[in-house]
């Protein structure tokens, strides 16, 4: 048999738990196999009861607000989910949806217990208040109206919300009830230009609209103004602009026609909108890339003047690269295939350096209409490491970073069902300190990405929290998340989102309220520039998977030592032998590392002996540093190292060999953690800073097991206070998997 089939009668049964047993017997009787199935079998009636008696406490919720805790934001929060989950539970109960029902039934009854048995109205929280914001360093700045009435006009504020359709749009008023203060919504050149000779501007006054009503609810908008929704009739003018394409957009970037085009939509639109108190900022494209470039005489025409006025003569790009050609004219445009030739790499710079140019060019046109206008563009980071087609072949975080006034990105971290830990946090962690590394901006994740499409299964509320507040702690400041939007369609893209899953918004909003109260802490904590430094070679990449995944397992190493670590590049390494410039991140740098950074230039070489004269300690992880040049020419030892460690196979074991070298090495945390016994613990990232005369520290278990630690300053055990529950100070601490935990020491 391939399938059974089995009912029962709903009339009589409302909720039955039990198990099926299925045994499989041969000819002669003997069983060859047998398996036990959990069953729990469910009817609409027994869905209902238990929403009728969660709507039952959601009344109780509502008269506490009306009542003695009427100044508790965090029960509003449980509130608001409640009164508009039930809905949503009792619309899939419609639909026959009736165990996504239950799942939201048990999920709002046990919020609802939690929210009336905790009262949180000490907790209080600022909250955003409609106003243009400004930008100093990591944070954002805004208008914040605190928990005794008075607005403070300069203050840190977290920006979290939703992104990025009809429903956000509906939604507005109800957000800040949330707990959420912010929204991402679109449109495009294709809706404000139908035809080459008209103005449409009914895009643009729907945006104003919502606009309005965000000025009226303290809730901020972004707007993503989507080039790749290109008019269709220049396409057909134009038919040659489609030579051109990659990802979203469809048409080419930098012909003189498409520029055209967009720049008369952008003059539309940015004055328009420009002064509207609730604009957050422009983001200028949806995961951009430009792939296909064979065909483009404009690529071919600029890439001929880029390799010219890189080399000089072709005489010298033919040593470099070990060539024979006549002529930077007989050299072609290559297709997308990350081979490490001496070609890919060169084409590589260059198409990342037109393509940051064609984003610049729009930030140019909307800043000469709105000079303090913050824009940003939505690259997608978590494909920047490795040799993908749509990450390095186009897109360079670094110059992304110089055009922009926020690093802008989208990105993603995923709760982890198997392994030893308990998420897959290495990805973003590392994009969110790598474009900190590049540019002193704050990040804005702009489609944050932590349930996967048409994932159904259970993601809990701690991992959310883990994804908005380590972001925060590693330089987010704004965010909206993908996707508030419901489906009844199993391949939608939004089956298995946030609005199906009521514990997950309400830690959304509880985690928000939280990183508004404590913005001075977070912000502290953002501010804190590196100490270990890793190496991104691009040329390294390009050549194989060797340097990524030393990277990857170096970091992850280095992230349980309590060192804040980031990046540099070779673009700021060549200025540095070049002007003497100090890259950002190495301002106060005690150590870089070099994971099997197999290709340098020399320029590279000569920037680490100047860091060497000024006490940076070289540490080679893995592969020989720089045994190749850029282009693949073998070199004598390329660099002067303070120590040579092997790659082992594991990060774990690679911490075990650096966490004891780090003081020797000049790194000293200003509070170390480790376990009840006094050794280091594994899988726990911390991070300390000082705040005035506070002592802070922040930590993240992301160990599948709760770990209880003690910290130590200056060698001696600390009383450590939990500054988000503020609970009493304590001598040791349990930290739960994936909820961070922010402490004062005393």
């Amino acid at each position: 048999a391939t399938s059974l089939d089995f009912g029962w009668s709903p009339g009589a049964v409302g909720r039955f738990r039990g198990s099926l047993c299925g045994t499989v017997r041969n000819k002669q009787g003997r069983e060859v196999a047998k398996s036990t199935q959990a069953l729990e079998l469910l009817t609409a009636s027994a869905v209902e009861q238990k929403l009728a008696a969660v709507a039952k406490s959601d009344e109780q919720l509502a008269a506490l607000l009306a009542g003695k805790r009427a100044k508790d934001d965090y029960l509003r929060v449980a509130h608001t989910v409640l009164t508009n989950f039930l809905g949503y539970a009792r619309e899939d109960l419609s639909r026959d949806e009736v165990a996504r029902a239950w799942d939201a039934a048990v999920q709002m009854e046990s919020l609802a217990a939690d929210a009336v048995a905790h009262d949180r109205s000490s907790l209080q929280a600022p909250r955003f208040q409609t106003g243009r914001l400004t930008l100093d360093g990591p944070c954002t700045l805004g208008k914040a109206l605190l928990p005794d009435g008075t607005v403070e006009a300069r203050r840190p504020v977290q920006m979290v919300g939703y992104g990025h359709f009809n429903d956000v749009r509906r939604d507005v008023e109800k957000f800040p009830g949330y707990g959420t203060n912010l929204i991402q919504i679109e449109f495009g050149p294709r809706s404000v230009l139908p035809t080459e000779n008209a103005v449409d501007d009914s895009a643009l006054n729907d945006f104003l609209a919502v606009a309005d009503r965000c000025a009226k609810s303290n809730v901020s908008v972004n707007l993503l103004i989507s080039p790749h929704y290109f008019p269709n009739w220049a396409l057909e003018k134009w038919p040659e602009l489609k030579d051109c394409t990659g990802g979203f957009l469809g048409f080419c970037v930098h012909a003189p026609e498409a520029r055209q085009v967009l720049e008369k939509f952008l003059c539309a639109v940015i004055p328009r909108i420009k002064d509207h108190p609730a604009l957050h900022s422009i983001c200028l494209s949806n995961e951009p890339v430009s792939v296909e470039l064979t065909k483009c005489r404009y690529t071919r025409d600029n890439w001929h003047q880029w390799l010219a006025k890189e080399h000089g003569t072709v005489a010298r790009l033919n040593e470099r690269w070990r060539a024979e050609y006549k002529s930077f004219d007989d050299l072609p445009v290559p297709e997308a295939k990350l081979d490490g030739s001496p070609l890919v790499y060169d084409s590589v710079r260059f198409n990342q350096e037109q393509f940051a140019g064609f984003h610049r060019w729009m930030a140019d046109v909307i800043h000469g209409m709105a000079p303090d206008l913050p824009v940003h563009a939505k690259i997608m980071m978590s494909a920047h490491w490795g040799r993908s087609p749509y990450g390095i072949w186009s897109v360079d975080p670094e110059l992304f970073g110089q055009l922009s006034q926020y690093n802008g990105n989208d990105c993603c971290k995923w709760y982890a069902r198997n392994g030893e830990c308990a998420a897959d946090w290495l990805g973003e962690n590392m994009a969110y300190d790598f474009q900190r590394s590049v540019a002193d901006k704050p990040v804005f994740n702009s489609e944050n990405h932590f349930i996967l499409d048409r994932d159904l299964d259970v993601v809990p509320p701690e991992f959310i929290r883990n994804v908005l507040w380590q972001g925060a702690i590693h330089g987010q400041s704004a965010t909206t998340i993908w996707v508030w939007n419901r489906a009844f369609d199993p391949l939608s893209d939004a089956a298995g989102s946030i609005m199906h899953r009521p514990a997950d918004a309400a830690e959304v909003g509880r985690t928000t309220l939280d990183l508004n109260r404590l913005a001075p802490e977070v912000t502290a904590l953002q501010r804190l520039e590196p100490e270990v430094v890793l190496l991104y070679s691009l040329a390294s990449i390009l050549n194989g998977d060797e340097h990524n995944s030393a990277l990857a397992r170096t970091y992850e190493a280095l992230n349980s030592c309590g060192a804040k670590l980031g990046f540099v590049t070779e673009r700021q390494l060549t200025k540095l032998a070049a002007t003497g410039e100090v890259p950002l991140s190495m301002h106060k740098a005690k150590v870089l590392v070099l994971p099997s950074v197999t290709h340098a230039s020399q320029a590279c070489v000569d920037a680490l002996a100047r860091l060497a004269t000024q006490g940076v300690k070289i540490v080679q992880v893995g592969k020989p540093f720089g045994a190749l040049t850029e282009y693949g020419a073998e070199r004598a030892p390329a660099a002067k190292l303070d120590a040579a460690l092997d790659l082992p196979a594991t990060a774990k074991e690679l911490w075990q060999a650096l966490r004891p070298r780090l003081a020797d090495w000049g790194v000293h945390p200003l509070a170390e953690v480790v376990d009840q016994s006094g050794k280091p613990v594994w899988g726990v990232e911390w991070l300390a800073t000082r705040l005035g005369d506070r002592l802070l520290a922040n930590l993240s278990n992301y160990l599948r097991k709760p770990v209880r630690v003690r910290l130590l300053v200056d060698g001696r055990a600390a009383q450590v206070a939990d500054r988000i529950t503020a609970d009493q100070a304590q001598p040791s601490l349990e930290l739960p998997s994936l909820a961070p935990v922010l402490v004062e020491c005393r």
